[in-house]
């Protein structure tokens, strides 16, 4: 993902039991989680629980660029939708 100066991106809670892994490669993430945020710099990494809603932002003057992987509970139908609802 590539996140520009002043961009972000929402998400709605994923179903229950999701995580999230993420990697910082550029710039700093602000992760914001429920009503938590954590500035995750380049070459950190983070995993958390994505059954809530989450954003993405780049607060900052320089861009950002992370991978994404997301990690869906054991049993779930792979067919099965990622976000409730």
């Amino acid at each position: 993902w590539h996140l520009a100066p002043g961009d972000l991106h929402d998400s709605e809670g994923h179903v229950a039991e999701t995580r999230e892994l993420l990697a910082v490669l550029a710039g700093t993430l602000t992760l914001e989680v429920g009503d938590e945020a954590h500035e995750v710099p380049a070459g950190g990494a983070v995993i958390f629980e994505a059954d809530r809603p989450h954003r993405y932002r780049n607060a900052h003057k320089r861009p950002v660029d992370l991978v994404l992987v997301v990690v869906q509970p054991p049993g779930l139908d792979a067919g099965a939708a990622s976000h409730p609802g």
